[in-house]
């Protein structure tokens, strides 16, 4: 079982929640949140890394969550 999240370019591994976080495992080249003081900030990982979703950003203006087009379910 399991739940293939489609952002644009992407595919990533829903695993299941902790303390209400949406997790997922994907490979990572670049990843881009917004810091403690509100700056936009985007850094290199270049790896297989697990996530927290909700706080992924494309751009400054656009979340993944923002851009899924397709969730597809395996059972």
């Amino acid at each position: 079982m399991g739940d293939f999240i489609y952002p644009p370019g992407h595919v990533m591994l829903y695993l299941g929640e902790s303390d209400g976080e949406p997790f997922v495992i994907h490979a990572v080249f670049d990843l881009a949140d917004f810091t403690a003081a509100g700056e936009f900030y985007r850094g290199i990982l270049n790896s297989v890394s697990v996530t927290p979703l909700t706080p992924l950003y494309l751009t400054p203006e656009q979340s993944y969550l923002d851009r899924l087009y397709a969730i597809k379910s395996l059972r």
